[in-house]
């Protein structure tokens, strides 16, 4: 599917979601493969953000990693691991492109108003400065609940 080859990024709350998905429903072996995938997707990724290749961000970088033809780490034989469980971008992505758009900046809101409150569950606290995003390879790999962690240290 095309879609696997887009950069997906996601909030805290659709972050948990999809670990926990992982989790419960791939089998060991299944979840260390996608892991190692996902590592190297996300290699792939620092390389495209590397001084040489330019600085982009946004839209542009999105298409770069586009281009870049970096495969999804849940996508295996062309077909989605988690596929009912899938993150929203995923979900959308058959909508034309403004409106996905809106409705994903729609959405967005609503998750990040979870995740702050997902964040107070874990804290007490409310977040001074959120939404906390995630790429799916940090999702994947397990990376974003070490990034959530330092980001909590850092915090008090």
């Amino acid at each position: 599917m095309d879609c696997c080859h887009d950069l997906v990024e996601m909030t805290f709350i659709e972050a948990t979601y999809i670990s926990h998905t992982m989790n419960a429903t791939l089998g060991q072996r299944t979840r260390q493969a996608v892991v190692q995938s996902a590592q190297e997707a996300g290699r792939a990724q620092k390389a495209l953000l590397n001084p040489p290749k330019g600085y982009y961000s946004g839209d542009r970088f999105a298409q770069l990693y586009h281009r870049a033809h970096i495969l999804c780490p849940l996508s295996e034989f062309g077909e989605c691991l988690i596929f009912p469980d899938r993150p929203l971008t995923c979900r959308l992505f058959d909508l034309p492109g403004q409106v996905r758009h809106d409705v994903i900046k729609g959405l967005e809101l609503k998750l990040a108003k979870t995740s702050r409150e997902l964040f107070f569950a874990f804290t007490s606290e409310f977040p001074r400065e959120f939404p906390l995003r995630f790429s799916l390879w940090e999702v994947v790999s397990g990376k974003f609940v070490q990034i959530f962690f330092h980001h909590l240290i850092n915090y008090h």
